[in-house]
């Protein structure tokens, strides 16, 4: 259903849960294969991530932490940091998942579902 996306753990023995408790497992992911390069940027995130920033919001970051990796003497061509990139993103999705009016893209996903709900969610960033 929807908001409730699979989850991939390891619960200790010492919870007592019932033998039969029923949990995702990695059998239960979908798989995918793309072909990367040299000077690929391939992103690994939560959906922290994607639930408070719009694809578009994610690309002009990452835009705007290479172009000032370019300006600022790395030459044309040159590779932002990738630990810079990925702080830049927590940081906006963070910001963004505080906003109570902001139009995230689970807020938009929740109005489809029916749900009274505005502004960032709170989530693993």
């Amino acid at each position: 259903g929807w908001n409730f996306p699979y989850q991939l753990m390891r619960l200790p023995s010492t919870l007592g849960l019932s033998a039969g408790a029923q949990s995702d497992s990695a059998a239960d992911c979908d798989c995918y294969q793309f072909p990367v390069r040299v000077g690929d940027l391939v992103l690994l995130y939560s959906d922290g991530l994607v639930d408070n920033l719009h694809e578009h919001e994610i690309s002009e970051i990452i835009e705007r932490v290479c172009a000032n990796a370019q300006q600022h003497g790395k030459g044309p061509g040159a590779l932002a940091d990738p630990e810079l990139i990925s702080r830049s993103l927590a940081r906006a999705a963070q910001v963004r998942s505080w906003d109570t009016s902001a139009d995230s893209p689970f807020s938009a996903v929740a109005r489809r579902q029916g749900q009274a709900f505005f502004g960032g969610k709170e989530d693993d960033i």
